[in-house]
């Protein structure tokens, strides 16, 4: 799949220019994955056509830019009853006032080769994973946290042990 630009939305740069006065700190909740095909931009609030959502994996600070963090989300489809074309992706982050927002958008481009399928899920041999590795642009990192389920965080153990 081919990706447009990441959109910081409204709600995020709101958010950004909130941690940067205020000091405080968001985390990164979720990826969603819909399969609208109207352009998100940085006025939406949520996807035309959300259809999954998925914890953040890991978070890391790039050592290169400290102003930038590596998200992973391995979005699958166990579960799903109905299968979709990925066209529009979605970052969420927490506000301190307002609780969960999107943070910014991600279309895909209008070709229709490139776009991924997720099947419907009926057993074993027809899981699918797609594994998401995205650079967030942050005003300071040391304004982030992130929230990991206690499986992706056992995840994360196993992949560095086995390195």
């Amino acid at each position: 799949m081919i990706y447009s630009d990441t959109i910081i939305t409204k709600k995020g740069r709101e958010l950004i220019a909130k941690l940067q006065v205020s000091g405080a700190t968001t985390r990164f909740n979720s990826l969603v994955l819909g399969a609208g095909t109207d352009k998100l931009t940085e006025e939406s609030i949520q996807l035309t056509d959300q259809r999954q959502e998925f914890e953040i994996d890991s978070a890391k600070q790039s050592p290169e830019a400290p102003d930038k963090i590596e998200l992973t989300a391995s979005p699958n489809n166990i579960g799903l009853e109905s299968g979709y074309t990925i066209r529009e992706m979605g970052i969420y982050a927490q506000d301190p006032d307002e609780g969960s927002i999107l943070y910014a958008v991600i279309n895909t481009e209008d070709n229709a080769s490139t776009y991924d399928q997720f099947p419907a899920y009926s057993g074993e041999e027809d899981f699918t994973e797609i594994i998401f590795r995205m650079e967030m642009l942050v005003a300071s990192t040391k304004n982030v946290e992130f929230k990991l389920s206690p499986e992706n965080l056992r995840r994360q153990v196993m992949e560095n042990t086995e390195s």
